[in-house]
């Protein structure tokens, strides 16, 4: 058998593992971000069982997602030595650069997906920033209710660790005598 034949044959196997590999990457990206989705709801919903399911999930498919990753960068490596590229060149390469470098219809195939992922992960991270600044938001309303119930802003008489009457303003979250 020609040489040159069973290069182009690896060459396509592996460019269709590819292919096969990104879909199911796109999948995973796709039920990750319904999951951000949720997440964001439960905490406008203030929701605490609903956010941690979704958190769960969202470590779940992100650990599904890393995986496949590896396995992605794998492939390219394997390709980028049937296409005759360095492996720091394979590294950096991106599906879109990957695409421009094999025939149809792979060629579209790999666009696509690529694309696909793209949108989706930008979506994710544009949801990740919103969750972020709910959440810090949330945390900083927290801090000034607490600041505000232990503050002891109001003198009055209470009781003091000797078991003598004193007037002042004791930190005290629940104030039983008012």
């Amino acid at each position: 058998m020609d040489m040159g034949k069973e290069m182009d044959r690896v060459a396509d196997k592996r460019l269709k593992e590819l292919t096969v590999l990104l879909a199911d990457m796109s999948r995973l990206h796709q039920k990750l971000l319904e999951a951000v989705r949720h997440k964001l709801e439960a905490i406008r919903g203030a929701d605490a069982e609903a956010m941690h399911r979704a958190a769960r999930q969202e470590g779940e498919l992100a650990r599904r997602i890393k995986d496949q990753e590896g396995l992605r960068q794998l492939l390219m490596e394997e390709l980028g030595e049937e296409l005759g590229l360095a492996s720091a060149q394979v590294r950096k390469l991106t599906v879109s650069e990957l695409a421009a470098r094999v025939a149809e219809p792979v060629r579209s195939r790999l666009t696509v997906l690529g694309a696909e992922l793209r949108k989706c992960a930008t979506e994710i991270a544009r949801l990740n920033r919103v969750n972020a600044v709910v959440s810090q938001e949330m945390l900083k309303h927290f801090r000034t209710v607490y600041d505000t119930v232990t503050r002891g802003t109001v003198t009055r008489d209470f009781y003091g660790r000797t078991g003598r009457p004193q007037r002042g303003t004791p930190l005290a979250l629940i104030d039983t005598t008012g």
